[in-house]
């Protein structure tokens, strides 16, 4: 009984952690502003309704 209790419980927290991994994978990592001279624009200028 005692073996399945340990068993369940490292089971939960693998899962967590590996979920709590994988949010922490999602979000911003820099900065959205283009880099030093490269131009912020596309050579391309599309219509505006």
């Amino acid at each position: 009984m005692v073996r399945r209790r340990i068993f369940t419980f490292t089971l939960i927290v693998a899962l967590a952690l590996g979920l709590v991994g994988s949010l922490a994978a999602c979000g911003k990592k820099a900065s959205l502003d283009p880099p030093p001279g490269e131009g912020g624009t596309y050579p391309r200028t599309y219509p505006s309704k």
